[in-house]
């Protein structure tokens, strides 16, 4: 049985889990992840980067998690359309990662609601219905998955 939470004001950095997911287009919450994480994170999240890679683990570093997974994910505000599918995308990453590494415990960050302006409603909404699909077609059925909104 999937559980999920839904923790508004949280800092993410604070939240105990096997993954912490990291949206690394917006460069002001993936540089605060990496900077609580510590500089052995800063050093293999900025070699990884170097060969451009858009999708990045690391070690959790000094946060109570054992790995941050970076992320991209964007959406034109003006192209409303593709929001929903932008998401589904993301989330399914996240998911499909933590099934392939046998853990159980994912913390969602708020994607798009500051820098975008897009309804943070809206976004969990989307993000809780495709964590639902995803987990419905999955043969996991222990994960527990937070959204820090």
């Amino acid at each position: 049985m999937m559980q999920h939470q839904v923790r508004n004001g949280l800092r993410k950095t604070k939240h105990t889990v096997d993954v912490i997911v990291a949206c690394s287009t917006p460069k002001i919450l993936c540089d605060t992840i990496v900077a609580a994480a510590g500089e052995q994170v800063k050093r293999a999240f900025n070699e990884q980067s170097l060969y451009g890679t858009q999708e990045i683990e690391t070690t959790g570093g000094n946060l109570p998690c054992k790995h941050i997974v970076f992320r991209p994910w964007t959406c034109d505000k003006n192209q409303i359309q593709n929001l929903k599918s932008s998401i589904a995308t993301f989330v399914t990453s996240i998911i499909s990662y933590a099934l392939c590494n046998k853990l159980t415990t994912i913390a969602f960050p708020n994607i798009g609601c500051e820098q975008l302006g897009f309804d943070p409603k809206l976004i969990a909404e989307y993000m809780i219905n495709e964590t639902y699909q995803q987990l419905k077609v999955s043969a996991h059925s222990a994960l527990i998955i937070s959204f820090v909104l």
